[in-house]
């Protein structure tokens, strides 16, 4: 399935979101790289936060808010 996704920076629970190259978005607060999310069904949202030390943690599927929350409020 392919969503579009708006174009231009938004701003969720903090934290802000740019267009990536795969069709979702890169989320960064205060600057740094913190995760990202893709298209799942309906109006769900895939979240993973990034690691330096290992590979990306899957946080599940969301709706945007939920997603970037889970991201942004992750220890």
């Amino acid at each position: 399935m392919e969503r579009r996704v708006p174009l231009g920076n938004r701003k969720i629970a903090g934290a802000t979101l740019t267009v990536s190259t795969m069709g979702g978005y890169s989320v960064s607060l205060d600057g740094t790289d913190i995760g990202y999310v893709h298209a799942g069904v309906g109006d769900e949202w895939h979240a993973y936060r990034r690691r330096a030390d290992r590979p990306d943690e899957y946080l599940g599927h969301f709706a945007m808010d939920e997603a970037v929350g889970r991201i942004a409020h992750t220890p």
